[in-house]
């Protein structure tokens, strides 16, 4: 078994309002386990989650206005199907 941790922190100047989906979240797989996962949006905006049907990972829909905008994600998964790698 593998264990992976990992970090993504997207930062955008935003010009104009505008529609973002983020494909970054962790599947939940038969060959993975996801132990722990966050994800933060600043400033605070509301998101939607979406399931992914090809490949079952979720993607973060949200409508940012103008400005500034910081995207974190944090997680931590267990693979036991290690012929990825």
């Amino acid at each position: 078994m593998v264990r992976l941790k990992f970090s993504i922190e997207l930062l955008y100047e935003v010009l104009q309002p505008t529609d973002f989906v983020f494909r970054f979240h962790a599947a939940e797989t038969v060959h993975q386990t996801i132990l722990r996962s966050e994800a933060r949006v600043s400033p605070e905006l509301p998101y939607r989650l979406e399931v992914c049907d090809q490949f079952g990972n979720l993607g973060m829909r949200l409508h940012s206005g103008p400005g500034p905008l910081s995207v974190f994600y944090d997680a931590t998964v267990d693979c036991r199907d290690t012929r990825i790698f």
